[in-house]
């Protein structure tokens, strides 16, 4: 996905300060892959000759750290070990590109104080959201409905915004005015 796009060179530099190396051409392991059915869980990657580990004879200890059957700690091969996890919801939903630059529209509009604006930018802001490959279709239209709480409180709500409780300009009747004020003898 997209999202995990600018992720890649940070974490390869990353890898290169743990081991002390410098660049692809030098790295030990690399793996290239496509787990499909993609699963979530711990993995590891360790580059050793498979006639000397076997597989069966592995395991990851509590703190991800590779043993042997027997509890012994595996020394001898570099490795690296990799978690997938899942979520239904994402709390670093500013951090997808085209949603945080929707949210930016929208708040620039509130900023601006432009109604028309606002409402435009959140119909964009709720559309980016929905069509994301990055969110599940439920946590965005959460996602959706508690930005546009937020940000309605602050803005004032839409110009198409009504609800059953709209409160209503009382209108002024000058006759009933008229009558109040002179029973109480004023004019």
């Amino acid at each position: 996905m997209t999202v995990a796009q600018p992720f890649l060179k940070p974490l390869a530099a990353g890898i290169d300060l743990l081991t002390g190396t410098a660049g692809a051409a030098v790295r030990e392991i690399q793996v290239v892959t496509n787990l499909a059915p993609l699963k979530t869980g711990a993995y590891i990657v360790l580059r050793a000759p498979s006639d000397e580990l076997k597989l069966k004879d592995m395991r990851l200890a509590e703190g991800y750290i590779p043993t042997f059957a027997d509890g012994q700690p595996i020394t001898d091969y570099p490795y690296m070990v990799v978690s997938i996890e899942s979520s239904s919801t994402r709390s670093d939903w500013k951090g997808i590109p085209e949603i945080k630059k929707a949210h930016d529209v929208v708040a620039n509009a509130m900023r601006d104080d432009s109604p028309k604006e606002y409402e435009g930018a959140l119909a964009g802001f709720r559309r980016t959201l929905l069509l994301s490959d990055d969110l599940l279709l439920d946590h965005a239209k959460s996602l959706f409905k508690q930005v546009k709480e937020t940000m309605d409180e602050v803005m004032g709500g839409t110009l198409t915004t009504r609800s059953e409780e709209t409160k209503q300009i009382p209108t002024l009747d000058l006759e009933q005015l008229w009558c109040r004020n002179s029973k109480s003898g004023q004019i």
